[in-house]
Order: C-alpha cells, then sequence, then structure tokens
C-alpha cells in the first residue's frame, strides 16, 4: 500500500526559523494566546484547545505553514456544527471535467504550479471552472492530549502533540483519496 501524506509538520523549519530560539510555533502559539479561551478563561477542552492549536499552523496565521499539506489539500480549516462539535474541514481539488456540471467548452480546469500543487488557473481572460471535495473529520475521533498551558500560554510541546495527532488522523482519512492523481492517472 502506498502512503501519502496529506499533512506533515516541517519541525526543522519551526526550530532553525524561530524568533524564540526554540520554536518559531511557539512564538504564534504565545502570539494567539487568546484563541485558546472559551468564555470562562483559558480552555481545558481537549478540542477546543486542538483547535485553536490546529488553527495557529495554518495560512494566513503562518506562513509559511507549521504544517506543510499535500498539493491537492486546498484548505484545511475548523469548523462547528450546531452542537458545537468541531470537524477539520479538508478542502480538496478533485479532477471532474466542466462537462460534469453542463459546462460546455471553453472552461478551464486545475493546472499545477512548478511544485506540482493544484491551482486554479489564474487567467481570467477564459471561463474557469474547478471542483472542490470537502471531506469533514471530527476532532472527536482523534486522540487529543489534555489541554496544558505554561504561564498562561498554550503549551507548545502539547499543542504540536495535539497538531501530530489531527495530522496522523487526516492521513489516514486521506490516504485512498490521495493514492490517485486524477490529473495524470498516476499513483505516487
Amino acid at each position: 500500500m502506498i502512503f501519502v501524506r496529506a499533512f506533515e509538520p516541517d519541525e526543522t523549519y519551526d526550530r532553525t526559523y524561530a524568533s524564540n530560539g526554540e520554536s518559531r510555533y511557539g512564538a504564534y502559539l504565545a502570539q494567539y494566546a487568546h484563541l485558546f479561551t472559551d468564555g470562562h478563561g483559558l480552555t481545558e477542552d481537549a478540542q477546543h484547545f486542538a483547535a485553536a492549536a490546529w488553527q495557529i499552523t495554518q495560512e494566513p496565521t503562518m506562513t509559511p505553514a507549521y504544517v506543510h499539506t499535500h498539493g491537492r489539500v486546498q484548505a484545511a480549516t475548523v469548523n462547528w456544527d450546531d452542537e458545537e462539535r468541531p470537524a477539520i474541514c479538508v478542502d480538496l481539488a478533485v479532477s471532474s471535467p466542466p462537462e460534469a456540471a453542463c459546462l460546455r467548452h471553453p472552461w478551464r480546469r486545475w493546472t499545477r504550479d512548478e511544485h506540482g500543487s493544484w491551482t486554479l488557473p489564474g487567467d481570467y481572460r477564459h471561463r474557469n471552472a474547478v471542483t472542490l471535495l470537502r471531506l469533514a473529520v471530527p476532532l472527536a475521533e482523534v486522540p487529543l492530549p489534555y489541554a496544558a498551558y505554561q504561564d498562561d500560554q498554550p503549551h507548545t510541546d502539547t499543542a504540536k502533540q495535539a497538531v501530530r495527532a489531527i495530522c496522523t488522523t487526516l492521513n489516514a482519512a486521506l490516504v485512498h483519496v490521495l493514492a490517485f492523481d486524477p490529473l495524470t492517472g498516476d499513483t505516487p
């Protein structure tokens, strides 16, 4: 079985470019500590803690992002349902011809950049039509650590542990979807 990682934290970049000398992500955690409050102070809820930790790892908060993504991943955001249950919602570029939506020629599709990432056709002289697949993975499925703080700041190692647990769960959920490249028909 081929394993394709959709999400991978970049620990090397995190340490190398750390403004606080330890962790670039840790510095962002301190800067965005307000995301870890729940109306009663610092949250003790593991899912709320993990959701805030995940949100910080993504662009535009961290540029470049702490967590690298597969080229088909367009976004990975935390969304909450009406019952206040969080999920990581992953938007994937999928190859569906514009004709599937009854759109006829000359609609343009996904393109690839120099790194192989799927990108929107940037030329607006022509019509563009792309398809996204949104997958929602509940945080209740993720084995999360307990919320932890140090000096009223999110504990960096605990936040990283939560992020790694989310990455592991998302990678397992997406492995079969990403094992086939619909633009080329190849498996990685």
